[in-house]
C-alpha cells in the first residue's frame, strides 16, 4: 500500500512539472497553398489523399518507442502530444502542445507531410469567461481498442465537416476545445485483436471468438462431461463466417498491422449559460457518431 501511495504522489507531482515543460504551437496552412495542393480527382479522392498524409504523420508518433522502466512506472510517461481544435473569439484554431525536447522532431515530421504548414510558438489560449458555465466530457471506445471504428477510407464525406460545423456554432463570447492526448502504445495492445481474428478464421463466430479465456475452457469442459459432446460419428459442422464477420477479421488484421497510439479524447466548452454550453458539448460529441460501427466494429461513448 505504501509503495502505491508513493507512486501516486510522485505521479501527481511529475505530471504537474511536465505540464509546464510543454510548449504550445499554433498550426496554420496558407489558404493559397492549400488550394494549390488540392489537385485533380474527385472530391472524395482529394479528401482521402489529404487525410492519408495526416495518417502518415501519426504513424511516426506510433512508431516512437514507448517509455518503460522503473522511472516510467513511478512517475508516469512524459512522451505525449496534445492536438487541439479550438473555437475561441469566433475563430477555429489548431494548436499542438509538445514536450520542449520534442519540438524539433515534431516540426520535422509535420513538414514532411505538410511542407506549407506554418508553425509558430503561441501563448496558451483561454476559452473561459469570468462568469458562465463550463462543461467537459471524455470519449472512450465501447469495445477494446483493437476493434476498429470506421476509417476515412469508408466515409463518403469529409469527416472534418461535422466538427467544423459544430465548432462554428459556438458564439464569439463562448468557447470550445476538442483535445486529443496521444502517445505511442506498447505493442501488447494488438494481441487481443490478433487472437480473435485467428479464432474466427478457424471457424468461430465473433461472439465465441471474443469470449475465450480460462473460465470459458472450464465451463466448456463441464458441458462436454455432462453430455454436450457430439455423438460418435457425427460430422463436424464448421461455422461459416458471414460477409460482415469476414469484414471484422479484415478490420482486426488491418488495425493490428499498424503502429498503435494511446489516445484520450476530451471536450471542454464554456457558455454564458448551461443551455448554450450543453448544446455545444452535444454537437461536438455527435460529430464522432459518423465513425461508429455498432454491431461488428467499435463506437464512441461519452
Amino acid at each position: 500500500i505504501a509503495l502505491f501511495a508513493l507512486r501516486s504522489y510522485l505521479r501527481s507531482h511529475a505530471s504537474l512539472e511536465r505540464t509546464f515543460e510543454m510548449i504550445v504551437l499554433q498550426i496554420l496552412v496558407p489558404k493559397e497553398s492549400a488550394e494549390k495542393e488540392w489537385g485533380g480527382g474527385t472530391e472524395i479522392q482529394k479528401i482521402q489523399e489529404a487525410i492519408a498524409r495526416t495518417e502518415a504523420f501519426f504513424i511516426t508518433i506510433g512508431g516512437l518507442k514507448a517509455q518503460r522502466g522503473l522511472k516510467a512506472w513511478f512517475t508516469g510517461r512524459g512522451d505525449h502530444f496534445a492536438f487541439e481544435m479550438v473555437a475561441v473569439g469566433g475563430q477555429i484554431k489548431f494548436f499542438v502542445a509538445v514536450p520542449r525536447g520534442s519540438q524539433a522532431y515534431f516540426e520535422e515530421q509535420l513538414h514532411a507531410q505538410e511542407p506549407n504548414a506554418y508553425i509558430e510558438e503561441a501563448r496558451d489560449y483561454n476559452i473561459f469567461q469570468p462568469s458562465g458555465v463550463i462543461l467537459a466530457r471524455t470519449l472512450a471506445l465501447k469495445r477494446p481498442g483493437y476493434f476498429p471504428v470506421k476509417s476515412y477510407k469508408k466515409l463518403e464525406v469529409d469527416p472534418l465537416n461535422a466538427l467544423v460545423n459544430a465548432m462554428n456554432k459556438v458564439t464569439e463570447t463562448d468557447g470550445a476545445a476538442l483535445q486529443y492526448i496521444v502517445r505511442s502504445a506498447r505493442k501488447e495492445w494488438r494481441r487481443g485483436g490478433v487472437r480473435i481474428a485467428r479464432r474466427m478464421q478457424q471457424g468461430m463466430s465473433l461472439d465465441k471468438a471474443s469470449a475465450g479465456g480460462f473460465w470459458k475452457a472450464i465451463t466448456g469442459g463441464f458441458a462436454a462431461a455432462s453430455g454436450g459432446k457430439k455423438k460418435s460419428g457425427e460430422p463436424d459442422k464448421p461455422y461459416q463466417l458471414s460477409p460482415m464477420e469476414q469484414e471484422v477479421v479484415k478490420g482486426l488484421e488491418e488495425k493490428a498491422a499498424k503502429f498503435g497510439i494511446d489516445v484520450n479524447v476530451r471536450i471542454v466548452v464554456s457558455g454564458a449559460d448551461r443551455t448554450r454550453a450543453q448544446t455545444s458539448l452535444d454537437s461536438i460529441t455527435q460529430a464522432f457518431f459518423q465513425y461508429n460501427v455498432p454491431q461488428y466494429g467499435n463506437m464512441f461513448v461519452a
